[in-house]
């Protein structure tokens, strides 16, 4: 844990003897790009490394995020633009060290503002092991990688969307390559502006699931919803989708899904100081438990930011999860199906040393109740990160 302290300690009073100007640079300028650099450094105490069951181990994890972000406006008036994003987690355990790690993320936005269009092309690369938002409960080795194009086109009050995405995901284990799989979704959207900030849309997705070295895992879903997206309401900003997915796998004697499917993205300003974001997803998502090929996952999160003078913040998070698996396991000398109910919490303060320096200090509490007990894990962090950037 002393390689932490000392990281933070050199990062403060580097930071700190800066001169004021600094700070009021906000990034590097070249040509007409701008270039962000940060590094934040994490201390952590984890009471349960292995997301055990029982026999909970734990240690202090030593994690450092370089990260550096270019935006490249171009074009009449700088319509258009560009941004490179690239990152790292540099995770250091004091005793479990083989759990040390390095992670990696690349992301790419191109975006055309045309007057009466816009298009849009993003791609993420991640190199991880991250179990965060995973059924896996200990680290496993992948690369992930998720591009999206989108055209839309305005017309009066009615627009239209022409929208194509891709998915990858492959292991670096043989033991998993049977989990390797590959989406395409072909989504078409309409648009009816209801009023000057707000619209109300129709959506279509269809999308395909292959798995490289499972056949029989195949797979494709229909999916339509409305709902409705932009101000909702003076102080709501925001989208809400609600409607139906019909999903169907190549897999014999396995249960396929047709289900209710919704998501909501809400951000709420009540204030310059006070805000709530809060999300809920329900859908299917795919399997890697047994010989499950999805579940059917309900998750609601919100996130609350009070600032509390000129640079103090408090921020409380809450979330909850609920998992049905639709197929039977045997467990022991019993058959059943597998039910999870995550609950997460999180509560911390944020400070602006300066205008380029920012630490928190956090707490975090996970708990996965499951029907099936040696998928139950309990988990409580300590969080101390300090963060510069320009």
């Amino acid at each position: 844990m002393k390689n932490i302290w000392l990281s933070i300690f050199c990062l403060y009073f580097f930071t700190t003897s800066l001169p004021a100007s600094v700070g009021a640079q906000q990034a590097t300028k070249v040509g007409r790009a701008r270039i962000h650099p940060s590094v934040t450094v994490k201390g952590c105490f984890d009471d349960n490394v292995y997301l055990n069951s029982d026999n909970e181990k734990s240690d202090f994890i030593n994690t450092i995020y370089p990260r550096i972000q270019l935006d490249l406006p171009f074009g009449a008036g700088n319509r258009h633009s560009t941004q490179i994003i690239y990152s790292a987690e540099i995770k250091t355990f004091s005793d479990y060290t083989d759990e040390n790690s390095v992670n990696q993320d690349a992301g790419l936005d191109f975006h055309l503002n045309f007057p009466k269009g816009d298009f849009r092309l993003e791609n993420l690369y991640r190199d991880t092991s991250t179990r965060a938002d995973t059924e896996f409960t200990t680290s496993i080795d992948r690369i992930e990688n998720k591009s999206e194009a989108l055209l839309e086109i305005e017309m009066n009050k009615l627009s239209y969307g022409f929208g194509y995405s891709h998915f990858l995901k492959d292991y670096d284990k043989d033991t998993y390559r049977t989990l390797e799989y590959e989406e395409d979704i072909f989504t078409l959207i309409g648009y009816y502006k209801l009023f000057p900030k707000t619209k109300l849309l129709l959506e279509y997705n269809h999308g395909e699931i292959d798995y490289d070295l499972d056949s029989t895992r195949k797979g494709n879903y229909v999916q339509i919803r409305t709902g409705l997206k932009g101000e909702l309401t003076g102080k709501t900003t925001g989208t809400v989708k609600v409607g139906y997915q019909d999903r169907d796998y190549d897999t014999k004697g396995e249960k396929d899904l047709q289900s209710s499917v919704a998501e909501l993205e809400l951000s709420t300003q009540f204030n310059s100081d006070t805000k709530l974001e809060l999300n809920y997803q329900s859908t299917a998502l795919e399997s890697t438990y047994s010989t499950n090929n999805f579940y059917e996952s309900d998750r609601i999160s919100a996130q609350f930011n009070q600032k509390i003078g000129n640079r103090l913040s408090a921020i409380t998070s809450l979330a909850f999860e609920n998992n049905d698996y639709p197929e039977e396991t045997t467990v022991g000398s019993e058959a059943k199906k597998r039910v999870d109910d995550i609950w997460t919490i999180g509560l911390g303060v944020e400070y602006s040393l300066k205008d380029y320096l920012k630490t928190k200090l956090a707490y975090e509490y996970k708990n996965r109740d499951s029907n099936i007990n040696s998928q139950d894990y309990k988990r409580n962090l300590i969080l101390l990160t300090f963060t510069f950037s320009l």
